[in-house]
């Protein structure tokens, strides 16, 4: 955690003009709300253009109208696409989509934040169409748009490509098994193709590939309240680009979640895995408290 003393975010060593002045951008997924709507507003307080996306269009403009509200110098456009569905062969379609949005803009910055918010089911119990949602969304979404503009961050390099990871990529927990996977996928990629990127270097090109973890936030999504070990989103996207620059191929943005990460990582790991077993049972007997307190009202 001392190196956070000696560190400062170079997120504006990517912020720089194209050809004839063009204004930098980023594409930050996941970004109608929660997380991703915090690094957008992170970005746009940091100088860039930011093209948001999500799967529902309307939510995705009254999230425009905010932003630009609050940075009426910058620009902010829409990419709608549904991660959970099905992409063809190849990626072809998911290419084609988000190409066509990116378009001829000076693309410098892509932050994979798209995530999915599961049931509280086992494995076993878990319904076989939400499993392909959340294998379509962590993997091959995040895959295949990270192929697909790798190409736009090499031509307008230098460039920066973010993914958020989770707890759960390091410690696996009970009744996210799928989701579990899906984040130690994340990791996996993420640091394979930063290794690629910087050492193998075919082709030589300047980009960044960096996995940030995150651990709870306070969001809409997960109903819980911000706290000490909580933060808000608007808190966590200003934590996710200030490591940007850090030296490390991964890590934990949240300074305090970075502390507890450390204590937990001491314990044996039959001890995590019954803590995790526990809180997520817990959670799971809230949220089903929740949902009959709603159908109740």
């Amino acid at each position: 955690m001392l190196w956070r003393l000696f560190h400062w975010s170079k997120i504006q060593r990517y912020n720089h003009p194209g050809q004839r002045g063009v204004e930098p951008w980023a594409l930050v997924t996941g970004a109608s709300d929660g997380i991703g709507k915090g690094v957008a507003l992170e970005l746009l307080s940091q100088g860039f253009n930011v093209i948001i996306h999500g799967r529902n269009l309307t939510k995705l403009q009254r999230v425009r109208e905010q932003l630009n509200e609050q940075h009426p110098t910058r620009s902010v456009e829409i990419f709608v696409w549904d991660a959970t569905q099905p992409i063809s062969r190849g990626g072809k379609n998911l290419s084609e989509a988000v190409l066509a949005s990116v378009g001829s803009k000076h693309l410098t910055v892509l932050v994979n934040n798209v995530g999915f918010t599961s049931t509280y089911h086992t494995f076993a119990s878990q319904d076989p169409e939400e499993i392909d949602a959340v294998v379509t969304l962590q993997i091959s979404f995040v895959t295949h748009i990270t192929r697909a503009l790798l190409p736009e961050l090499a031509k307008n390099e230098p460039g920066l490509i973010i993914n958020v990871g989770g707890l759960t990529g390091l410690f696996p927990s009970p009744f996210l098994a799928v989701h579990s996977g899906g984040k130690a996928y994340l990791a996996g990629f993420s640091r394979a193709l930063s290794i690629e990127l910087e050492l193998v270097r075919e082709p030589p090109t300047d980009i960044e590939c960096l996995h940030v973890d995150i651990h709870n936030v306070a969001t809409n999504s997960n109903g819980s309240d911000a706290g000490f070990l909580t933060p808000t989103p608007e808190t966590m996207g200003r934590a996710i680009i200030g490591v940007v620059g850090c030296g490390r191929r991964s890590v934990t943005a949240y300074w305090r979640a970075e502390a507890t990460e450390l204590i937990l990582k001491l314990l044996p790991r039959s001890m995590m895995d019954g803590i995790m077993a526990k809180e997520m049972m817990k959670m799971r007997d809230r949220e089903l408290q929740r949902a009959a307190a709603k159908r109740d009202d």
